[in-house]
């Protein structure tokens, strides 16, 4: 399945997260259910003053904004949902935070911001051993050495690469290989980043198998974010 198991603190309102996040991740097919979702979780969470809650919708829109590559946009979110989760010290979903903000500063080229977000993530990660974050927290480590053009890249994102494998999260596989091949791209080795992207393609493509529906197929396909792993192999080809 590719609903991601996200943990989650007040079962009641995972009933409005759950679909709201799976939604998300399949795409525009689903407009109109994302805005229901992310519309009652709100009204849920204020009238509870649910922070937990409030700042899992904030995170889901940042994946929303993120996957379209609207990365101002992903940011603004992904702080708000900080902001949430630190006014309830909820420790495992400030370092998820932090770890989708890192990614998206990289996006955006800020790396000074990803490299701190980062590094904190690490810190907090390192008290807590909370296991399930530790593939996303890998990709954005990888993510910002990379981008810094640090010799450590490839060992991290070999590491996130096997922790991803065997932990099952596809999701976030296809996302490390894409960033191995953005390494081996930067370095000028054009036969190992092909490489990798063709893993990458292979991974969504192994996404896909699970969705029965063609025209929700298509959706999750043509997001920008997934759409561009696909751009960006045939303008390798072309070099």
């Amino acid at each position: 399945s590719i609903i991601s198991s996200a943990t989650v603190h007040n079962m009641n309102l995972t009933i409005y997260l759950k679909p709201l996040s799976l939604y998300i991740q399949l795409g525009d097919h689903f407009s109109s259910e994302i805005k229901h979702y992310s519309r009652k979780l709100r009204e849920k969470a204020q009238r509870n003053s649910d922070q937990i809650m409030l700042g899992h919708r904030q995170l889901a829109l940042s994946r929303y904004h993120y996957q379209k590559l609207t990365f101002r946009q992903a940011i603004a979110c992904a702080v708000k949902a900080l902001s949430h989760f630190s006014s309830s010290n909820d420790r495992d979903d400030i370092v998820d935070s932090l770890s989708h903000l890192a990614i998206y500063e990289v996006e955006k080229g800020d790396l000074i911001s990803a490299s701190g977000h980062v590094k904190e993530a690490r810190a907090i990660f390192d008290e807590i051993h909370c296991e399930y974050l530790r593939p996303y927290l890998l990709l954005a480590e990888g993510a910002v050495t990379r981008a810094e053009g640090d010799a450590a890249a490839e060992g991290i994102l070999e590491n996130a690469l096997a922790t991803s494998r065997k932990m099952g999260t596809r999701e976030i596989t296809w996302q490390i290989q894409r960033q191995l091949a953005l390494l081996f791209l930067d370095s000028g080795d054009i036969q190992a980043s092909a490489a990798f992207y063709r893993d990458s393609i292979e991974s969504i493509k192994q996404i896909t198998e699970s969705i029965p529906d063609e025209g929700i197929k298509m959706s999750y396909l043509s997001l920008p974010f997934r759409k561009r792993v696909f751009d960006e192999i045939k303008a390798l080809r072309s070099k």
